[in-house]
């Protein structure tokens, strides 16, 4: 392993759960513009579609995202 590999393993081996997911997001971002995420290239193919940097990224919506917040009910 590289000088560089070893000290980017040992940063993020110290870091907290939620700054490794961040890390991790934007090196799949860096991979996809690479074009080394095979998978993602598959996908594209077959459905003709162009996922961005973020594509799959979405972990959580909440259950309610679609209803109209209640400061705004008497506009609608």
């Amino acid at each position: 392993m590289t000088i560089a590999k070893e000290r980017t393993v040992d940063i993020i081996s110290r870091m907290s759960e939620d700054k490794v997911y961040y890390v991790l997001q934007l090196l799949e971002g860096i991979e996809g513009l690479t074009g080394k995420n095979s998978e993602m290239d598959s996908i594209n193919k077959s459905s003709g579609r162009k996922f961005g940097p973020l594509a799959g990224g979405l972990v959580f919506m909440a259950d309610d995202f679609d209803e109209t917040p209640d400061c705004f009910k008497e506009y609608v």
